[in-house]
């Protein structure tokens, strides 16, 4: 996501109403799979000597918990961009709209 542009060049809006355009979501579905798979594989090295069913709730809780450590840090590391300063405050009265016209 560094430098991604959330709204790309010839992007029509109307072609993705059905399946929304969001890239985070991709990315969140990707890290989730990825710590699912490492929690797993650690669990798994556990399950010749302790039971299934708590080697499954194991992998799952620990797959999650590692999933929102992952997730948190990084909504905490990405910084929102700040909207550009402007020179003079937006004023939308009518006579900015249509000069010459009286209230």
């Amino acid at each position: 996501m560094m430098e991604y542009s959330s709204n790309p060049l010839h992007f029509d809006p109307t072609g993705h109403e059905l399946i929304a355009y969001n890239p985070r979501a991709g990315f969140m579905l990707g890290a989730f799979a990825l710590c699912m798979l490492v929690s797993c594989g650690i669990w798994g090295v556990l399950a010749r000597i302790a039971s299934a069913n708590f080697v499954l709730r194991g992998a799952v809780a620990t797959g999650l918990l590692l999933f929102g450590a992952v997730a948190g840090l990084g909504y905490v590391l990405s910084s929102p961009q700040a909207p550009a300063p402007t020179k003079q405050p937006t004023n939308l009265f009518l006579e900015q709209v249509r000069p010459g016209f009286s209230r």
